[in-house]
This record gives structure tokens, sequence and C-alpha cells, in this order.
């Protein structure tokens, strides 16, 4: 038993030194999450042809301003720049139900001293309503915060996005009521640690 206790505290010890040296960014392709139904997955080059395709998904995008469409090579530009080799600044992962893709999951403008990230949330619209979404930002949530070392996670929600917000809210965000335009929410490591030790 205490050759156990002596593994826990020197696994916490690594982790807690990944957290402050801020390592794990960018990802490697084919690292993944899981949580309840889903798993998230850093694409590989072979999945731009199902990002393509959600993005130009004229129903999926509505909520997040309309659809984006982007050719092969502007598809291969973006892939390069978020996923491989990536950035030290932002993290993304397929959202995937039984090994399917379902939609994304992100986060972008990680700054290694105030260890703040602004997430990205999408499901395809044939896929709603089954969890999915909740389930991807619980997964990233706890990565941000426990692997990443994380202190504030942010979201800016379109004012027309009521289910968006409404998943957000329900997850512990809480709105930032001086922002015009745009709904903006954040959740801090103590909120997130809080709604934790509650469940």
């Amino acid at each position: 038993m205490e050759g156990a206790h002596r593994l826990d505290e020197a696994a916490i010890r690594a982790r807690v030194q990944v957290s402050r040296s801020g390592a794990g960014l960018p990802l490697p392709v084919g690292q993944s999450l899981c949580s309840g139904i889903v798993c998230l997955r850093v694409p590989a080059a072979e999945d731009l042809e199902f990002i393509r395709r959600m993005w130009a998904d004229v129903e999926t995008m509505e909520p997040v301003g309309g659809p984006v469409v982007l050719s092969p090579e502007e598809g291969v530009r973006w892939y390069r720049r978020w996923v491989d080799p990536g950035s030290a600044d932002r993290a993304y992962w397929l959202v995937t139900c039984e090994g399917r893709p379902v939609g994304e999951i992100s986060f972008r403008c990680f700054d290694p001293v105030a260890r703040a990230g602004m997430l990205n949330v999408k499901i395809v619209a044939w896929e709603r309503g089954r969890g999915h979404a909740r389930q991807a930002v619980r997964a990233v949530l706890r990565y941000f915060f426990e692997d990443l070392g994380g202190t504030q996670m942010n979201d800016d929600v379109a004012l027309s996005n009521g289910a968006g917000q409404s998943l957000m809210l329900s997850e512990g965000f809480t709105r930032d009521t001086t922002a015009t335009g745009v709904c903006r929410l954040y959740l801090t490591r103590r909120q997130w640690e809080v709604r934790q030790s509650a469940r």
C-alpha cells in the first residue's frame, strides 16, 4: 500500500509539472479523450473531408454565423495551422460517437502565462439533441483545467444561439454582462473545481 501511495504522489507531481510547463500543445494526431458517449480525437488529414462538409452545411453552421466553404487547398492550410504541425496556442478534436464523427470541439488563444483559452463546440445538425456537445465540453474542460493547468475558459456565443448559451450555462459558465453584441461566457478553474466536487 505504501508503494502505491508513493506512485500516486509521483504521478501527481508529474501532472503538476506538465501543467506548469505548458507541455501538451500542440496535440499529436490521433490523441483522444473520452467522456460518456463520445470520444474526442485529434483528426488525421483524411478527416478534412468531414470537416469541410460540416462547415459547408447551412443548418449546422447557421447558429454560429453561417457556412464556411473551404477549397481542398484552404482545408490543408487550415489543417496545418490547427492540427499538424499545429500551434502551442490551440487544440482541435473531432467529436466522435461509436466511431463516426459528429462534430468538433476546440480551444484557441491559449496563453501560457494567463493560461486562459477560448472554447468552440459544434455538432452537425443531423446529430444534435443526443448529448454529444455536453460530453465533449466536459472532456475538454477536464483536459484544460487538469492537464494544461488552465485558469479560465471563455466562450463567445451568438446572441441568437439560445441552445449554445443554455448548454454552457448549464455546465457552470457565467455570463459577462458587460459584453455587447455577443453572449460572452467564462468558467474559472475554481468554478469548475466546485462543480466537480459536487458531482
